[in-house]
């Protein structure tokens, strides 16, 4: 008979109701990679992801904005994505090296 290995991790349970549960040990499919991260990594995962779609939402943006992201590094691209959750069409985006890249989202 196959065990199936599990491990512990963080799960959301609800508000108010995070616990460290054993749960099965994820497995990449096709086009798929499994990355262990560390719990530093997390809480500068929350910082940079909360300042990047807080900018986008702060900006003012309303669905078919065509908007400019500049400095597509960790909190740009959050930017970037937090831009198109809010229905821009159009981003224009450019990298720190100053190399314009042009996204174009349906």
């Amino acid at each position: 008979m196959k065990t199936m290995k599990t491990m512990l991790a963080t799960v959301f349970h609800g508000v108010n109701d995070i616990r460290v549960d054993s749960v099965p040990k994820p497995s990449a499919g096709p086009g798929e990679a499994v990355i262990k991260i560390t719990d530093e990594q997390v809480v500068l995962l929350a910082d940079i992801a909360s300042t990047g779609f807080g900018g986008a939402e702060s900006g003012g943006i309303k669905i078919g904005d065509t908007v400019v992201v500049f400095a597509q590094g960790p909190i740009g691209l959050c930017a970037t994505v937090g831009a198109k959750l809010m229905g821009v069409t159009l981003i224009f985006g450019n990298r720190a090296d100053g190399v314009l890249k042009v996204l174009i989202t349906p």
